[in-house]
């Protein structure tokens, strides 16, 4: 009788959230292209790679990671609210470090990215006065349901 060995696929939680960064990073960055003229909404996307590459520094520094990952949150949320000529661009990314926190750190932290970035894009729209726009409303809702889920 020929013996059948099943075949294991794993992927180090590492990689994982690396990848979500760059597909997150990738995803802003194609809205930002088909939607921006000028330079300026850029910084923004360039503050979410210098967060999320501070996140990556892994568990052996975790005061940092969370700090990363809050600033991340941060800048994703304000930028969607202050980019006028592509509201909402930088909103997919709260994907991004709110699914890394579920992997290495736990559904704490979890709720609490997703509070916090509630309360940032709360906040930033109502300076931007971009919370009576339908898009910038349905990103940012849209989000927050796939970061939660």
């Amino acid at each position: 009788m020929a013996e059948t060995t099943a075949t294991t696929f794993s992927i180090r939680p590492a990689v994982l959230a690396f990848g979500a960064r760059v597909a997150m990073l990738v995803l802003v960055a194609l809205l930002l292209i088909s939607n921006v003229r000028s330079p300026w909404p850029w910084l923004w996307w360039l503050g979410m790679l210098l967060a999320g590459t501070i996140s990556l520094v892994g568990p052996q520094h975790r005061f940092i990671t969370r700090a990363g990952r809050i600033a991340e949150v941060a800048i994703a949320a304000i930028g969607g609210a202050m980019i006028n000529e592509a509201t909402g661009a930088t909103i997919p990314y709260l994907v991004a470090p709110v699914f890394a926190a579920g992997i290495f750190v736990g559904l704490g932290t979890v709720v609490a990215l997703i509070a916090w970035g509630i309360v940032v894009m709360t906040v930033a729209g109502w300076s931007a006065e971009v919370l009576d726009e339908p898009v910038y409303n349905l990103q940012a809702l849209e989000c927050i349901f796939i970061a939660a889920g």
